[in-house]
């Protein structure tokens, strides 16, 4: 289980509240400690260059599976880190959008995303 909130500056705050295998909750250093280890593991790892999917869900529309996963690469890497910020480059027309709300509902992460203006910056 994860929280997601928003600092004063408008940056992504993303911590860990529980980790559970089904029922069973896994003892905190143990998740701590392979967090640790996975965090490893992407910075030692290059991204990889792959083709689009062929099916992309509608949210994800545009977006190769290597771009999905430096965005996910990014969000673990924050885990009880520093913020991270909620501006990002879209692949998609290389538009800028900006993280609003983040829910997860029905095992389902859904991001809600406003553009940000090129000139003004909002």
């Amino acid at each position: 289980d994860f929280s997601f909130s928003f600092t004063p500056d408008k940056k992504l705050q993303v911590s860990i509240l529980q980790t559970r295998v089904g029922r069973l909750a896994m003892p905190d250093t143990f998740v701590r400690s392979q967090l640790e280890k996975l965090r490893g593991a992407l910075k030692a790892r290059p991204p990889q260059k792959t083709k689009r999917a062929s099916r992309p869900s509608s949210l994800l529309v545009g977006l190769s599976s290597s771009q999905l996963a430096a965005v996910l690469a990014a969000v673990i890497a924050a885990v009880d880190k520093e913020p991270i910020s909620t501006e990002l480059l879209w692949p998609v027309r290389k538009k800028r959008i900006r993280i609003e709300g983040i829910a997860i509902d029905d095992r389902q992460l859904i991001l809600y995303v406003v553009p940000i203006d090129r000139a003004t910056g909002g």
